[in-house]
């Protein structure tokens, strides 16, 4: 299950330290960053929230399922933004939060799955999910730092195909 989180954080938060870079692909000016990493931020807050109280309705699964399925949506939009040359600041304004909120809405269900598969482990199974956190956004940030300079199309388009692989990644792992 560790390699979900790893690449889970590739597609999400992989691109994340290229930001700016991204929303200036999407027509934001400098005036404009500050407020969209912030939006970045609250979408997070709030996805990773609102994942805690799903998994406990819901289960582990089906939330990751609904997770993974918004950040490759999210993704494929700033992916088709970013290649038309589309400047709209609403809308990008709203890819940001719901870029976050998909980025962050993984992190609680993966934990609820990793300690009912080890509960006897639970905390070695999240100290290994910190760390295949931590490997997904080093190897996200790679991955995105060597695809940024063929544009932000190229990188976003990547990031969406990673979140893909995540959900025929959970759909071949669900059972464990």
């Amino acid at each position: 299950m560790l390699p979900l989180t790893v690449l889970g954080m590739a597609a999400g938060y992989g691109l994340y330290a290229f930001a700016v870079p991204i929303m200036r692909a999407l027509g934001a000016g400098e005036g404009a960053e500050p407020w969209l990493l912030f939006l970045y931020g609250t979408g997070a807050v709030a996805g990773n929230l609102a994942a805690g109280a799903r998994v406990d309705r819901h289960g582990p699964v089906r939330v990751q399922a609904a997770g993974y399925t918004a950040l490759a949506a999210t993704l494929a939009l700033l992916t088709c933004a970013s290649a038309t040359g589309t400047s709209w600041l609403p809308a990008t304004a709203l890819l940001m939060i719901a870029w976050g909120a998909a980025t962050w809405f993984q992190t609680p269900a993966q934990q609820v799955r990793l300690i009912s598969a080890a509960p006897q482990e639970t905390a070695v199974v999240v100290g290994l999910n910190a760390s295949a956190l931590y490997a997904g956004i080093g190897l996200g940030t790679v991955l995105g730092g060597a695809l940024l300079p063929l544009g932000a199309t190229a990188a976003l388009a990547a990031c969406t195909a990673l979140a893909v692989l995540c959900l025929l990644h959970l759909l071949l792992t669900r059972r464990h």
